[in-house]
């Protein structure tokens, strides 16, 4: 089996690929190269690139993945709700059409809460100038309600859609 290079991986992207790996990338670099140069600058100067990177990815990682897992169940929620596909035909099946849109949707809303809370309780403490600690807490409350904004369009779009399929049954 032949290895390929990076530049051929990015090659073989489509453009909907490409955009989330290049998302996911701002959403966990550079909130965490943010942090690291206004809480500690002088590491932030003398850290080469390679590990100022996996410092920052370090730092945002943990953020990212609680957003990926809160999304993936809401996803999942979603998607059964709608009846998208019945999940015990489509495992039987492999499961790809289903786990490709639960995986995009998780990736998106994922990123979509890390920008938000990471970038918003950045910008909060960049403002009042708070504590390291101060600062998580404002990354907690942004994620809180994140995920109470992530739930209100669950479940406003499972109602418009339920209500959109009630009315085409009946024509």
């Amino acid at each position: 089996m032949e290895m390929k290079t990076v530049f051929e991986l990015f090659k073989e992207l489509d453009v909907n690929s490409f955009f989330i790996v290049l998302f996911m990338l701002i959403a966990m670099i550079c909130p965490g190269i943010l942090i690291i140069y206004l809480y500690n600058n002088q590491l932030f100067i003398t850290l080469n690139i390679i590990k100022l990177i996996l410092l920052s990815i370090s730092i945002s990682s943990p953020v990212f993945l609680f957003n990926f897992i809160i999304n993936y169940f809401i996803a999942h929620r979603l998607l059964n709700k709608l009846s998208f596909v019945d999940v015990r035909v489509e495992w039987q099946n492999g499961g790809q059409e289903f786990m490709s849109e639960l995986s995009e949707a998780s990736i998106g809303g994922s990123i979509r809460n890390s920008f938000f809370s990471l970038y918003g309780g950045i910008l909060i403490s960049y403002i009042f100038d708070l504590s390291t600690f101060d600062l998580i807490y404002s990354i907690i409350v942004l994620e809180i309600f994140a995920i109470i904004f992530t739930y209100i369009i669950e479940k406003n779009t499972a109602n418009d859609l339920e209500e959109h399929n009630k009315n085409n049954s009946s024509v």
